[in-house]
């Protein structure tokens, strides 16, 4: 209770002396957050860095029952950016990125260096959507599979909610996470010039065997293309579960869109 504390207070006090027209609008955030997320972090708030930040505003969405706020957005950044810089201990994210030396390698889409993101998980997820390395789109905006020409959230969405198409982000992963699926990628890092499979170079891996271990319930991995399953292979991992690979959403694979969303909403829901 007092670590979770003293993170509420130093947000308080950094709002009120940071100059902005209104603070009371993200301060009234900070009390609704708050007293969604105290009963279950307030002791331990480094087990949000374990869950990660997509997770918890999915969580937040479905607490809510409707979308999140920019205040309530720029709350969660905020908590998040103080537990990182808090001497609180983090417990079982090793997995996360686990053969990145992240004091070298960093993420620099113009010299071609590209580390993943956290994975979208939870431990009701029975399907792991695997893809190669997010293409520059994506690590601009943070966001999977960003790039307007990839159809992989008009294939999630006809097969989960047709008609009814969104180009919310937190709507996007809600939707993933109502049908217990997870998204990673392969690769924790990579050299590539631009977003293309065929120039990755100097590969490093995701820890996916860990990933499986802290999420016992997944059935089922996906490869988004025979490149991340490829990587998989060169990797090693020891997993036995089902895998299938589908032709890659990327709009570098010619299949036309009836034809990949025929094949995926198979693979989707066959489980």
């Amino acid at each position: 209770m007092e670590k979770w504390n003293k993170i509420i207070i130093r947000i308080e006090k950094e709002l009120r002396n940071s100059g902005l027209k209104n603070p009371n609008i993200r301060l009234n955030a900070l009390k609704k957050i708050d007293s969604i997320l105290d009963n279950k972090y307030k002791n331990e708030p480094s087990d949000l860095l374990k869950i990660g930040k997509l997770n918890i505003k999915v969580e937040l969405i479905r607490e809510k029952g409707y979308d999140l706020n920019s205040a309530e957005l720029s709350i969660i950044n905020h908590i998040f950016t103080v537990i990182n810089n808090e001497p609180l201990p983090i417990k079982g994210i090793e997995y996360r990125n686990a053969n990145v030396k992240t004091d070298t390698k960093k993420n620099d889409i113009f010299n071609n260096s590209k580390v993943s993101f956290e994975p979208f998980i939870s431990k009701q997820s029975k399907i792991l959507i695997l893809g190669t390395m997010p293409g520059d789109d994506s690590l601009k905006t943070a966001e999977y599979y960003h790039k307007l020409q990839n159809c992989f959230w008009k294939i999630i969405f006809d097969v989960f909610n047709p008609n009814n198409f969104s180009k919310n982000y937190e709507n996007r992963l809600k939707l993933l996470a109502d049908n217990q699926i997870g998204l990673w990628d392969v690769l924790s890092y990579c050299n590539r010039m631009g977003s293309l499979d065929i120039d990755i170079r100097d590969v490093e891996f995701n820890d996916i065997d860990g990933l499986l271990k802290e999420n016992p319930n997944i059935t089922k991995i996906i490869f988004n293309g025979e490149k991340a399953s490829k990587y998989f292979v060169k990797s090693q991992f020891q997993s036995t579960i089902s895998k299938i690979i589908l032709p890659s959403t990327s709009s570098a694979n010619t299949k036309s869109y009836a034809e990949k969303l025929r094949i995926w909403k198979t693979a989707l829901i066959d489980y």
